[in-house]
């Protein structure tokens, strides 16, 4: 218990701290008043527009994650969409993407597929997030002289995911040595533990059954390059809501699809709940790659970092509010998808009830 509550002691300050950095940073080349003077120009019929579509939003992503799930079972989208929401609203308020667990769990107990299968489901979800973003960012790349560190990123990222795809889609072939060998690995482990641990990756191979097929495939690539394009035109909205073509000749549509591509890429970064502060930072850094910030008006900073605390705002308030309704639709409490999260998280020292196919129980 006592380095239970280390650990969560410590995510704390470090998330604190990533925030406070990134924040200060952020906001070192404005004064408060600077920003308080351009926040009375925020259009709240825009605020109303990006807030419905980062409900819409959400909505695609579980239209996708259904897609990835057919082979494993069918549901109605409701359900998928619910599921989806609680997740993204836990990760608005737990730390370290506790959210992507919370939904595996939901899931997997929904489906009766288990906790395993559906983490497999997830992985494939961000991996192919990961493609639409690299893709994405290659492309910007054609169009902007970007510093060392973000060509050296997008060749680590690129060659990472790439790895991940053949490590995961070998796994599916049956025949694979890949597959043999962890199969094999698992008949060194102790006898008592050996059909619950071969249960667990049994189950999340099961998961992986999309990537048997390209037709399945297809749909779900091109759908996740439709997810990032839609938030991209969600930044796009926030960004020429505010008169910053007054002051500098920029290309707002590339300005907004570079954002959402090094903001994928910085959300992995250890910060608090709704990426405050990483948010704040990657906008004015993003626009810093267009124009050079010590040469323009404090006014278009402002502009800027106030359309990054609108996104902010219009991605959590929202998502929040209508994950914790639906939260308690299903009868759960955040109580319980907290002891969930600790549960999944941390493994115990001794396997437990192991969460097995359908056709095994």
């Amino acid at each position: 218990m006592k380095s239970k509550n280390t650990k969560k002691i410590i995510q704390i300050v470090v998330s604190l701290a990533v925030t406070i950095v990134c924040l200060v940073i952020a906001f070192r080349q404005i004064s408060f008043e600077e920003l308080l003077q351009t926040s009375h120009e925020i259009n709240w019929w825009m605020v109303v527009v990006v807030s419905i579509m980062a409900v819409v939003a959400i909505g695609f992503r579980a239209w996708r994650w259904s897609l990835i799930l057919k082979p494993l079972t069918s549901l109605q989208f409701t359900s998928v969409f619910n599921y989806t929401m609680i997740g993204f609203m836990v990760n608005n308020i737990l730390p370290a993407h506790a959210g992507e667990l919370i939904r595996a769990y939901l899931m997997g107990r929904k489906t009766r597929t288990g906790f395993f299968a559906v983490t497999s489901t997830i992985l494939i979800e961000r991996l192919f997030d990961a493609v639409a973003i690299i893709l994405f960012l290659v492309t910007v790349l054609l169009f902007i002289d970007g510093p060392p560190w973000l060509h050296y990123g997008s060749i680590t990222a690129s060659v990472g995911t790439i790895t991940m795809l053949f490590f995961l889609g070998a796994l599916t072939t049956r025949n694979s040595k890949l597959r043999g060998f962890v199969l094999a690995m698992v008949e060194h482990i102790p006898a008592r533990f050996r059909v619950k641990v071969r249960a667990k990756i049994e189950a999340f191979i099961y998961g992986l059954n999309i990537l048997k097929n390209w037709r399945t495939i297809l749909p779900v690539f091109l759908l996740s390059l439709f997810i990032w394009l839609f938030m991209g035109a969600t930044v796009y909205v926030v960004l020429v809501s505010f008169p910053i073509g007054n002051y500098v000749d920029v290309n707002m549509e590339l300005l907004s699809m570079t954002t959402v591509v090094l903001l994928a890429l910085a959300v992995v970064i250890p910060s608090s709940p709704g990426y405050i502060g990483v948010t704040q930072l990657v906008f004015i850094t993003t626009f810093g790659l267009f124009v050079n910030l010590d040469a323009i008006d404090s006014v278009v900073k402002g502009y800027i970092l106030n359309g990054s605390v609108v996104f902010n705002l219009t991605q959590y308030i929202p998502i929040t509010i209508l994950g914790i309704i639906l939260l308690f639709k299903e009868g759960l409490t955040l109580k319980s998808l907290s002891m969930e999260k600790e549960k999944y998280s941390a493994p115990p020292p001794v396997p437990g009830k192991v969460d097995v196919l359908p056709e095994q129980r």
